[in-house]
């Protein structure tokens, strides 16, 4: 069995799809010095990244095609700074690094699902801490 991803296992998923990297690592094109346009950045996990979808197709790029334009007649840009995998301790480290960079007028951050399931993947972490500490006798 090749280690490639093939259309046997993507229902749905047809043709050709363009997944653009800059030069940060991050989802899409290089972004030059802020010349006025209104930056949107877009912070979080795969559903920000949008990994198994065309560039055209991710919901920052979408976003960024329905705004157009600010009422002063700015161009809106988005950029999308998810990562498969990353949680919430990933989005702080970018939101404290990476803004300067980017200069954004606005970000989003979409975050919460990969800190969900590494929580419920670790033993007993469901449980009440409380009644925890009880049943483990640290009281």
């Amino acid at each position: 069995m090749s280690s490639l991803l093939t259309l046997e296992y993507f229902t749905g998923i047809s043709g050709d799809s363009v997944f653009t990297i800059n030069n940060l690592g991050y989802r899409g094109v290089e972004f030059e010095k802020h010349k006025g346009e209104y930056r949107i950045l877009a912070v979080g996990g795969s559903t920000v990244e949008c990994l198994y979808l065309d560039d055209e197709e991710s919901w920052p790029r979408l976003l960024m095609n329905e705004l157009d334009e600010t009422k002063d007649g700015r161009r809106v840009i988005t950029m999308n700074i998810g990562k498969s995998g990353h949680g919430i301790r990933n989005n702080i480290l970018e939101l404290k690094y990476l803004p300067d960079y980017y200069e954004p007028d606005l970000i989003v951050v979409m975050a919460g699902a990969n800190d969900v399931l590494f929580r419920l993947s670790r033993k007993d972490s469901w449980l009440d801490r409380r009644v925890l500490v009880k049943t483990l006798g640290l009281l």
